[in-house]
C-alpha cells in the first residue's frame, strides 16, 4: 500500500498559518472553541470567498457537474482512530470527530474552513473505513437490527476502504455563531462512487433540467484524507480516497438557497426559510403519523472520554428545522397526515371535489406531479410510492410562507434499471407502487383531473426529443467517466470500486444497460411508458448484439416484447435453435475460425399472432468447433412408415466426432397437439406402434420435425441440427 509522508513544514505549517491568522488555536479537546472565534472577517472572507452575490449563483458553481472538485481533509491519526473505533463500537452512530482543516478547490476558487466535524454516514451501506472485515453481517442481512449485529466487528489494519461520509463546518462553534461555505452551505455529504460513475448526480441533474428546483444540487469531487500522525512523529499520511459524489444537504441552508431574493423568483422558490422541514422514510398513514421527533443517535462517553453506551433515538419522522418547536411541528404534520386519511375513496362526485380541495390547499399540484413523474422516469422504488422511503416534506408555513408543502425527492442511488424492485421500469407507471398503502399518491389518483396531467406529464418527460434520451445520457456518462478515470481508483484503497461495471450494475434487470443502445433502459423505459398510458403496442423490435466469444458465436438479443419468445435462431438460414423460449443469449460452437455467418432471430410476438425476425447480424468467428456437415437424405411416406433414405449423421468440417442422437418430434397440424418425441434408431420408422403414435392421434394429420441433438461441447448446453422440419403443407395421415 502506497503512503506518502510529508513533513510539518508545508502542508501542516499552512494550517497553523491559517488558524493564526483567523485567531483559531488548535486545541487538544476537539469540543472547545476556538479563543477568538472568527472575528478577522476580510482574512477568512479570503480562504472562504464568495464568487457570486446570492446563493443560488454560488451553490451552482460549487455544484458544476461539469468538472471535478478536489476535497482535502486533514485530522489527527487520533480523530481518525476513533472515528473507526467508534464505529466498532455502534456503526450507526452519527458522532463527529474533529478535522483540522476542510479544504475545496473547484475551478480555479479554493475553500479553507479550519475545525469541521466529520463523520460516517448511510444506513445498510456502512463499513468501517480502514479495517479488515471479520465477518460482520450487513445490515439488511439482519432483519431485527439487534446488537448482536455489532459484534461483528472489524479490527484495525492499514487497509482503508472508500464509504460514505459527512463534514459538518459549525460542529465545533458555540452558541449563535455561524460559519457557511461561500455564505450559502453549512456542510456536505459524500458518497462512494457507484458503479455507473454518477446515477445519483445524473438524476438531480435531471430533476433541475425539468425545472424540480426543490431537488439538492451534486457533483464529484476527489477526495484527499492527510492524517497528522500525533501518536508517533507528527509526520502527515496522505491517503488518496479517490472519486466521490458531494451533495448539497437538505437543511435550511439549502431553503435559503431557495428562497425568492437569492437568484430566484417567485416562480422557482418558497416564500421563506422558516417552515418545518422533515427527512422521511414513512408512508403517511394513521398509524405510523406519531413516529415523529428529533433524531438523535449517538454514543456516549464517560468523563475520561471511554465509551459508555449508545442512544438510537431514530424516527421514520425526524424534524431537521425548528427543533425547539417540536410539538407545534408536530401538530402540523399530523394534522396533514390525518386529514390526508381521512379523504374519501368512493369515487363520487362529491368525493372528487373533497380530495381535489386538499390537494390544492397544500400542493402546487402540476409541480408536485411533474417531480413524481421524474422520479418514475429515474426508475426510483426506494421512495415514498415504493418503499415509503427517502423523501423530504417541507412545510411553506409562517407569516410570509405560500402555506404549500413541497415533496423534496432525496438519495437517488437504487436508480436507473438497478432498483430494488427488479425490473419496475417496465410496469405501469400509474401503478408504481409495491400495492401497500401510500395515501399520498393513491388519493391524488382518484381524481380523474390529476391523473390525466399526471400521464400527459409522464408521456412528456420521456418524450423522445426531452432530455430522457440515450444519446445525451451517453455523452454525459462518457465525458465524466473521461473526467474520472485517472482518478477513480486509487492505489492507496484496499477495495475500490474499479470499472468493472461502468455505466451499469450488477442487479441490472433483463439485460439493460446505461451504455449499451441496443438495449439502454432510456428506450425501454418510454417505451413502457407508451405501451402502458397510451394503450399502444409500440411493437419494439427485437435487436441483436455480437458478444465476445473465442469458442464460437454468441449474440445477445434485447428488446424482446413483454410476453414475447424467441422461435427460431439461424445461422446462414440454417436453423440452429428452435426451442420456444424467453432466453436472451445464444451460444453456438459449432462455426469456423475465420468465417463469416449471419445470424437471424425469429420471434413471436406478446400476442402470439405474428413472428416476426431481427435484421441479420454478420460476426466472424474467432474459433469455433467446425462447420456442421449432414449426410445427404430424404424421406418419404409409404404404407404409414416413415422411410429415410439413409440414417441422418453429422460430421464437422474439422473431421471430428460428434456426440448427438437423432430424434423426431411428433405434432398435429399446425402444432396444435404435442404428440411425442421418439429416439431414431434405423432409418425406417412404423407409426403404427402405438408407442409412436397414439390411437386418438390416428387419421389426424401429422406433421414432424427430425433433428439431432448434439451433446454439450464446452459449456453445459445442447443444440440441435434440423435436418427435416415437416410443414403443414402435406400433413402424414396414419391410418388404422
Amino acid at each position: 500500500m502506497r503512503k506518502m509522508k510529508q513533513s510539518l513544514i508545508g502542508i501542516f505549517s499552512i494550517l497553523f498559518l491559517v488558524a493564526n491568522f483567523t485567531g483559531c488555536k488548535i486545541e487538544e479537546n476537539p469540543k472547545d472553541k476556538p479563543e477568538d472565534g472568527l472575528q478577522d472577517e476580510e482574512v477568512f472572507e479570503a480562504i472562504n470567498p464568495e464568487p457570486f452575490s446570492t446563493r443560488k449563483e454560488n451553490l451552482d458553481f460549487i455544484f458544476n457537474n461539469q468538472t471535478l472538485g478536489t476535497t482535502t481533509i486533514t485530522m489527527k491519526r487520533s480523530e481518525w482512530n476513533k472515528l473507526c473505533e467508534n464505529y466498532r463500537f455502534f456503526y450507526k452512530n452519527e458522532n463527529y470527530v474533529h478535522a483540522e482543516k476542510y479544504e475545496y478547490t473547484k475551478d480555479g476558487t479554493t475553500w479553507e474552513i479550519p475545525n469541521v466535524g466529520f463523520r460516517q454516514r448511510g444506513n445498510t451501506s456502512r463499513f468501517c473505513p480502514q479495517g479488515v472485515d471479520n465477518g460482520r453481517l450487513q445490515g439488511q442481512m439482519n432483519a431485527d437490527w439487534s446488537a448482536d449485529y455489532y459484534t461483528y466487528a472489524e479490527q484495525p489494519n492499514d487497509d482503508y476502504r472508500q464509504v460514505h461520509f459527512k463534514v459538518d463546518f459549525e460542529e465545533f462553534l458555540e452558541g449563535d455563531e455561524e460559519l457557511k461555505m461561500a455564505g450559502c452551505m453549512k456542510g456536505v455529504a459524500l458518497k462512494r462512487l457507484d458503479h455507473s460513475w454518477g446515477r445519483e448526480i445524473f438524476c438531480y441533474d435531471l430533476f433541475h433540467r425539468y425545472g424540480i428546483w426543490t431537488a439538492p444540487r451534486a457533483s464529484h469531487t476527489r477526495l484527499i484524507l492527510q492524517f497528522v500522525e500525533d501518536e508517533t512523529d507528527n509526520s502527515i499520511t496522505t491517503i488518496d480516497y479517490g472519486v466521490y459524489e458531494m451533495f448539497e444537504e437538505v437543511n435550511k441552508q439549502s431553503l435559503k438557497g431557495r428562497e425568492v431574493g437569492q437568484g430566484t423568483t417567485a416562480e422557482n422558490a418558497w416564500a421563506n426559510n422558516k417552515g418545518n422541514l422533515w427527512k422521511c422514510a414513512n408512508d403517511l398513514t394513521i398509524e405510523r403519523m406519531d413516529e415523529t421527533g428529533v433524531e438523535n443517535i449517538v454514543i456516549n462517553f464517560d468523563e475520561e472520554g471511554n465509551r459508555v453506551d449508545w442512544v438510537w433515538d431514530g424516527y421514520s419522522l425526524d424534524l431537521k428545522t425548528n427543533k425547539d418547536d417540536l410539538a407545534s411541528a408536530e401538530t402540523e404534520l399530523r394534522g396533514f397526515i390525518t386529514d390526508l386519511n381521512n379523504l374519501p375513496t368512493d369515487g363520487s362526485e362529491q368525493s372528487i371535489a373533497t380530495i381535489k380541495e386538499f390537494y390544492e390547499k397544500w400542493f402546487d399540484m402540476d409541480f408536485f406531479l411533474k417531480t413524481y413523474a421524474i422520479s418514475i422516469l429515474c426508475g426510483m422504488d426506494d421512495d415514498y410510492w415504493g418503499n415509503a422511503n427517502n423523501f423530504y416534506l417541507y412545510f411553506d408555513t409562517g407569516k410570509k410562507g405560500t402555506g404549500k408543502l413541497y415533496f423534496i425527492p432525496f438519495d437517488y442511488d437504487n436508480v436507473l434499471g438497478c432498483s430494488i424492485k427488479d425490473g419496475g421500469f417496465k410496469q405501469n407507471p400509474l401503478e408504481w407502487g409495491r400495492g401497500e398503502n401510500r395515501p399520498l399518491m393513491d388519493r391524488m389518483l382518484l381524481v380523474p383531473e390529476y391523473k390525466q396531467k399526471f400521464t400527459e406529464l409522464l408521456l412528456e418527460v420521456s418524450a423522445e426529443d426531452s432530455e430522457w434520451t440515450y444519446d445525451r445520457a451517453y455523452s454525459q456518462f462518457s465525458y465524466w467517466r473521461s473526467m474520472l478515470e485517472p482518478y477513480a481508483n486509487s492505489s492507496d484503497l484496499d477495495w475500490h470500486l474499479g470499472d468493472r461495471y461502468f455505466g451499469d450494475w450488477p442487479w441490472q434487470p433483463s439485460g439493460y444497460s446505461l451504455m449499451n443502445e441496443d438495449n439502454n433502459i432510456f428506450d425501454a423505459t418510454r417505451d413502457a411508458i407508451v405501451r402502458n398510458l397510451n394503450g399502444e403496442d409500440v411493437n419494439v423490435s427485437l435487436k441483436i448484439s455480437e458478444i465476445e466469444c473465442d469458442d464460437g458465436i454468441k449474440v445477445s438479443a434485447s428488446y424482446l416484447p413483454d410476453g414475447a419468445y424467441v422461435r427460431k435462431v439461424y445461422l446462414d438460414n440454417a436453423v440452429i435453435s428452435d426451442s420456444i423460449t424467453q432466453a436472451t443469449e445464444f451460444y453456438y460452437p459449432f462455426v469456423t475460425e475465420g468465417k463469416s455467418y449471419s445470424v437471424v432471430v425469429e420471434y413471436l410476438n406478446n400476442s402470439w399472432q405474428t413472428i416476426e425476425k431481427t435484421q441479420p447480424l454478420k460476426i466472424v468467428a474467432k474459433g469455433g468447433a467446425g462447420d456442421i456437415i449432414p449426410n445427404d437424405v430424404s424421406w418419404t411416406f409409404e404404407d404409414n412408415k416413415l422411410v429415410f433414405s439413409s440414417f441422418p449423421t453429422l460430421v464437422t468440417s474439422k473431421e471430428s466426432d460428434i456426440s448427438y442422437k437423432v430424434c423426431v418430434e411428433f405434432q398435429t397440424s399446425n402444432w396444435a397437439s404435442y404428440v411425442g418425441e421418439r429416439l431414431l434408431n434405423s432409418a425406417v420408422l412404423d407409426l403404427t406402434d402405438e408407442n409412436i403414435i397414439p390411437k386418438e392421434y390416428r387419421n389426424s394429420g401429422i406433421i414432424f420435425k427430425c433433428f439431432a441433438r448434439i451433446e454439450n461441447v464446452t459449456t453445459d448446453e445442447d443444440w440441435r441440427h434440423i435436418f427435416f422440419d415437416h410443414d403443414n403443407n402435406n400433413p402424414l395421415r396414419v391410418t388404422n
